[in-house]
């Protein structure tokens, strides 16, 4: 079973509920631990994060709460948010949970700093050239181009090398969180190979 975080995410839960059901075309999905021995992924939202528990991954979206100058900010867009989180309680909102690699927006400053702050490894996403991972096409969404820019070693240890393969989406999805559950399958050891691998989310 693979544990996964998502912390930082917008007021709809935009990341939790795309994660979630990319994850649940390829395995059995639980967001609580009741029944975790018939579990594939394990998916907690921020709010449930407690301390001391390790997470194989860690999502990180743009809502975060960081240090500036000694104080504790909010970003841009995290007034949106409801109250104050667990993880932001437990956590201070600068420090994250132990976790293998954390899944970030190249573009999210906030994220960006945290995981430097925390000297955490990052598998960026972007439609930027220079991310590990990146789409060339999104014009159609049943047959768009992912591509893995570098070499990336899976939870399972394993290395993935670079390359492009196709998604096949059944409806829109924002760019950041499509990347995100294309890293988080990936990293899980799902699709990503050298045969013309397509990934296929419900």
């Amino acid at each position: 079973m693979f544990n996964i975080a998502v912390i930082g995410d917008d007021a709809k839960q935009t990341l939790f509920h795309n994660i979630s059901s990319a994850c649940s075309a390829y395995g059995v999905v639980r967001l609580s631990k009741r029944g975790l021995h018939r579990a594939d992924f394990r998916i907690i939202k921020e709010s449930r994060i407690k301390a001391g528990e390790d997470y194989d991954i860690v999502v990180l979206g743009d809502c975060l709460y960081t240090e500036l100058s000694g104080d504790t900010a909010a970003s841009s867009q995290s007034n949106s948010l409801i109250g104050m989180s667990a993880w932001r309680e437990n956590f201070c909102g600068t420090k994250l949970p132990k976790t293998k690699i954390c899944i970030l927006d190249s573009g999210s400053k906030n994220a960006v700093k945290l995981v430097h702050k925390n000297g955490l490894t990052a598998l960026t996403c972007s439609m930027a050239a220079y991310d590990t991972l990146t789409a060339d096409s999104i014009a159609d969404r049943e047959n768009i181009l992912i591509s893995l820019q570098r070499d990336i070693t899976r939870l399972d240890g394993t290395v993935l090398e670079a390359q492009d393969f196709r998604l096949n989406l059944n409806h829109d999805m924002p760019i950041y969180p499509m990347l995100a559950s294309c890293g988080v399958l990936l990293l899980c050891g799902i699709g990503g190979t050298t045969d013309g691998s397509v990934l296929k989310f419900p």
